[in-house]
């Protein structure tokens, strides 16, 4: 298998995980509390990647085999833990009374989501530069893939650190205007790396894109429609988890 075919299966993979994480929390957590669950399971995936940043820089210093090798592993693990683990919600709503709130009918007939959702992909967009430009202007500028491994410490870091407690601190305030401003911090995080040519450079930018990170926690999957019982089509209700949800599932483009 070459390289471009072993990407697209990793990034099609991997891409199967999120709806599925996210249209459990759906299933278990109540409405109210759902913004909260969706920041925290992102905290708890940067807890992991503030320390996967820094074996990963290592680890493909020594050479990538080690590095997918021991990716590899660890998904093997996490999936065996989710297969014997975590239990299938109760789901115990009438089947009938939601024939209307079951599918992706239910996104395409709700005007907020279809607002919504275009305006989420491109701040998806614009966040997934921080995981495909910054290694490639890291290795620009002649510094070691540990740097990026630092950087992506650092993002993970900020937002372990401050993310319990912002979501807390700005839940007072109109969360569309939250995220307008948490969009903002990240695209002026992201076009900071263009002008970015040392560490200290590339640390100032992922500060600024890692504290939008931290604002917009949440938001993006909370504000899709929530009024039917939750369903096993609650990832359609969530199609959109929105930056720092989960880690990318392509390798960094270093060659």
């Amino acid at each position: 298998m070459d390289d471009g075919a072993a990407a697209l299966l990793i990034s099609a993979a991997g891409s199967t995980v999120s709806p599925a994480a996210y249209a459990l929390l759906a299933d278990a957590v109540d409405s109210e509390s759902r913004r909260r669950a969706y920041a925290l399971f992102g905290w708890g995936v940067n807890i992991g990647t503030a320390v996967a940043g820094v074996l990963g820089g290592y680890l493909a210093a020594q050479g990538y085999w080690l590095l997918f090798a021991v990716d590899a592993g660890s998904m093997l693990l996490y999936a065996a833990v989710v297969a014997v683990r975590v239990p299938e919600p109760r789901r115990e709503a009438d089947r009938k009374r939601q024939k209307d709130g079951i599918g992706y009918g239910v996104v395409a007939r709700d005007r907020l989501a279809m607002l919504l959702l275009p305006l989420f992909g491109v701040q998806l967009f614009v966040y997934s530069l921080t995981e495909v430009a910054l290694p490639l202007a890291v290795r620009d500028s002649g510094l070691s893939p540990a740097v990026y491994g630092a950087m992506a410490a650092v993002n993970a870091l900020l937002v372990v650190g401050l993310q319990p407690f912002a979501t807390a601190w700005l839940s007072r305030f109109p969360q569309l205007a939250v995220q307008s401003a948490g969009s903002a911090l990240i695209a002026l995080g992201v076009a900071a790396t263009g002008l970015a040519d040392g560490i200290a450079g590339y640390t100032a930018s992922v500060v600024l894109w890692s504290l939008g990170e931290v604002v917009v926690a949440g938001i993006a999957a909370a504000s899709s429609p929530t009024s039917p019982p939750p369903t096993p089509a609650a990832a359609t209700r969530a199609p959109s988890a929105g930056p720092g949800a989960w880690p990318a599932s392509a390798p960094s483009p270093w060659a």
